[in-house]
């Protein structure tokens, strides 16, 4: 009878390094809810794989939001949930509410396109992939958030789809911009962006956004789509 192999002893570690890289590349892109949810369970479980219990919280309670807003005693109803666990899982949605109940005191308002554009400039200033961005603003143009969308072109994803939905529903959106930077090519977005493009602009038409701006940026030049007409 052959002895049974032993697990690498860093085997957890190693996994939860490859996890935090690609969350560092990409944010959220791509990530299942079971994914995200189960590098939220490294902070309080250090030394275990998180991966079966992130699954058992998904089968009790539906969905990621569902896990989130659950009450503290509730998720310790799940086995394996202490209360360091649950009381983490129980702080994201309070500090959620505070973020977007609490006045910024650096509000950042985009009425005009060199306002705009400065913002995007400053994003930009440190690309140096083919890093997309979509920025949020409120009715009065002051921005909500920017969504790093991905770093490797403007190729829609489906998996795009719930985090810009679940972006747009978390404040009060009316408009967006969006924006591309292409490290070695045109500013000017090709006919595969362009495609992805009306991909976006027909899911943020669905929610009541409306596209102010598309702005492609390479490394000397900046091309805005509503100043050549195209939007």
């Amino acid at each position: 009878m052959q002895p049974k192999k032993k697990l690498p002893s860093n085997l957890h570690v190693n996994h939860r390094s490859r996890m935090w890289e690609r969350f560092e590349q990409t944010g959220a892109v791509g990530f299942t809810d079971h994914q995200l949810l189960e590098m939220l369970l490294f902070f309080s479980i250090p030394r275990r794989d998180t991966n079966p219990l992130a699954h058992m919280l998904l089968y009790r309670f539906g969905t990621l939001s569902e896990v989130l807003h659950a009450r503290s005693k509730t998720l310790q109803e799940v086995q394996g949930v202490g209360s360091s666990t649950a009381d983490l899982i129980a702080l994201l949605p309070a500090l959620e509410q505070y973020y977007w109940q609490k006045p910024s005191r650096t509000q950042v308002q985009l009425r005009s396109h060199k306002q705009a554009l400065g913002y995007l400039s400053n994003l930009m200033e440190n690309a140096s992939g083919n890093e997309c961005y979509l920025v949020l603003l409120d009715a009065h143009y002051y921005v909500q958030r920017c969504l790093l969308l991905s770093k490797t072109g403007f190729s829609w994803d489906e998996s795009l789809f719930p985090t810009i939905v679940n972006a747009i529903q978390r404040g009060k959106t009316t408009y967006a911009i969006l924006a591309g930077y292409n490290a070695n090519g045109s500013a000017v977005p090709i006919l595969d962006d362009q495609i992805s493009l009306k991909q976006i602009i027909r899911l943020l038409t669905a929610m009541d956004v409306r596209l102010l701006d598309y702005v492609g940026f390479n490394k000397t030049q900046h091309f805005s789509m509503r100043r050549a007409g195209m939007l």
